[in-house]
């Protein structure tokens, strides 16, 4: 059996009952490819394209947890430490030294695509000046971030590509917290470009929802 391809993005979708076939009313799904490196060739870019718009057309999200604006959130990580006590209780005290961005998987996040990052003093209402800005984020109605990239892993010679997901949705929805994948990181086989065709693309995606729970 083919080892699927775009593997996570299709758990991203269906996993916790968050997406629902096209057939129910549901929120639109808007998919924003970003090409991380350039060794992906405009023919195999289209390829992928025409595959996600036909995912975008069977899939429908369950609640609409997104704002006028979409921007992933930051990794925790990039904030030192959290006030425990004071006027700024819960609020951060500094960017991390160790912090170098925001990745999903390997690839790195646009500084465009991500929420910003207060910084405050221990005891100054406002936020200091070496917070971590807003990026302009998303306006179009995208909803799903997939980060596409290219490798020569070892992973190329049992697969066409191997994916996971980051970032999940901390919108409460009846009261419980969302929990839906925001983004996603494709990794596809240098050596196997030339065999991910618009057929085999559609009927991989179709084999993966198959088996998960809509």
């Amino acid at each position: 059996m083919e080892v699927p391809f775009i593997l996570l993005l299709m758990i991203s979708l269906a996993a916790r009952s968050q997406a629902t076939s096209h057939t129910h009313r549901g929120k639109e799904l808007r998919i924003h490819i970003e090409f991380v490196d350039s060794s992906i060739a405009p023919t195999v870019q289209e390829e992928i394209r025409h595959a996600v718009a036909y995912m975008s057309q069977v899939v429908r999200l369950k609640h609409a947890d997104v704002g006028p604006v979409f921007r992933l959130p930051r990794d925790m990580r990039a904030c030192v430490a959290l006030y425990t006590e004071g006027p700024n209780v819960g609020k951060c005290a500094g960017v991390s030294a160790r912090y170098t961005g925001d990745y999903c998987g390997k690839a790195l996040i646009p500084e465009a695509h991500l929420e910003g990052l207060k910084v405050f003093s221990k005891d100054e209402p406002r936020c200091n000046s070496d917070s971590l800005p807003e990026g302009k984020g998303f306006r179009n109605g995208t909803n799903f971030i997939l980060y596409v990239m290219s490798s020569s892993d070892t992973f190329c010679s049992h697969s066409h590509a191997v994916s996971s997901t980051c970032r999940f949705s901390t919108t409460l929805v009846g009261g419980e917290r969302s929990g839906r994948p925001l983004a996603g990181t494709v990794t596809v086989c240098k050596d196997r470009l030339y065999e991910l065709t618009p057929v085999l693309l559609k009927r991989i995606i179709v084999h993966e929802f198959q088996k998960k729970e809509m």
